[in-house]
């Protein structure tokens, strides 16, 4: 029997030396159903809204050919890269709804995951997840995609404080019920390692330091009028050179955070090196799909808590 379809688009070739390869070397298979680790996925995969305007072609990605940026040639490449990490929990950000309705969705079922998508105006998503092995157990996952301004640190830090009462609010709940809460907070928090955001997340309290870039009259009035405290410890990997490269910018905005009481750091996929990054000037490019590299770590969780 034979059969043919015609492409409504130009078919164009997909080079095979592709940084995601070597990644995948190292993520072959799924961790063991039986272990007590697992594997996580957070990942700003540039909508294609973004991507395909007229306005980034010219200005913001004008060094990436125009065939590079539409979305039948980047999705191509992000199913390739999100299956091939066969991880346990993946998180999108700029995942937009028609490419998870129509095409995501469909070829993850297929491979065994379940989804959801919320609309990007939520500040955060949670999604409990009770563990088969352990019913006293579950795990909170969130995802969240943090104001984008350069200048609005202040912004990102409020923010985060918001989604943390949140959290802590569907933490109390399942607490009540006597199960065992453990958290996992990815995303794209458009926040490095010295903002107030960041500083608040790994830290636990609001940042003092009136030498700081963004303390302000408005900052001091928040530390005046909240003694703030995050209802949970969190650690993470921020051991990158960067989490996005473009030719504006490049820096580790990106962040897996997780439960410093319950999950212990195992190991991160390295990243793409330098030279694959910049071979094509910044991403994406037409071997990266998008303008941010996905993290992918793997965590212990911790038995005696």
């Amino acid at each position: 029997m034979q059969a043919e379809n015609i492409s409504k688009t130009r078919i164009i070739p997909c080079p095979f030396d592709l940084p995601m390869n070597i990644r995948h070397e190292l993520t072959k298979e799924y961790l063991p159903i039986d272990s007590n680790s697992v594997r996580l996925v957070s990942y700003n995969i540039l909508a294609n809204g973004y991507a395909s305007s007229a306005y980034a072609a010219e200005t913001i990605y004008s060094y990436c050919p125009p065939d590079y940026l539409e979305h039948d040639y980047r999705k191509a490449l992000l199913l390739k890269e999100i299956l091939g990490y066969h991880a346990d929990i993946i998180s999108l950000q700029e995942c937009d709804a028609s490419f998870y309705q129509r095409e995501l969705s469909l070829v993850l079922k297929q491979h065994g995951y379940l989804g959801d998508m919320k609309i990007s105006s939520m500040l955060i998503s949670i999604l409990a997840l009770e563990r088969r092995r352990e019913s006293n157990e579950v795990f909170l996952v969130c995802n969240t995609h943090l104001y984008f301004r350069p200048h609005a640190d202040l912004i990102r830090c409020l923010q985060t404080m918001i989604a943390f009462e949140r959290i802590k609010e569907i933490k109390q709940l399942y607490e009540q019920q006597n199960k065992n809460v453990s958290i996992i907070w990815s995303g794209d928090f458009n926040a490095n390692v010295t903002s107030l955001a960041f500083h608040l997340l790994f830290t636990g309290v609001l940042l003092t330091d009136t030498n700081h870039r963004s303390y302000n009259e408005d900052y001091a009035k928040i530390i005046k009028d909240f003694d703030y405290k995050t209802p949970i410890e969190l650690s993470t990997y921020s051991n990158y050179a960067y989490t996005i490269y473009s030719l504006q910018f490049h820096d580790v905005i990106d962040h897996i955070f997780y439960d410093s009481k319950k999950f212990q750091f195992q190991r991160s996929i390295p990243m793409p090196t330098h030279e694959q990054v910049t071979e094509f000037t910044a991403l994406p490019s037409c071997k990266i799909p998008s303008d941010h590299l996905a993290i992918v770590i793997e965590l212990e969780i911790v038995k005696s808590y």
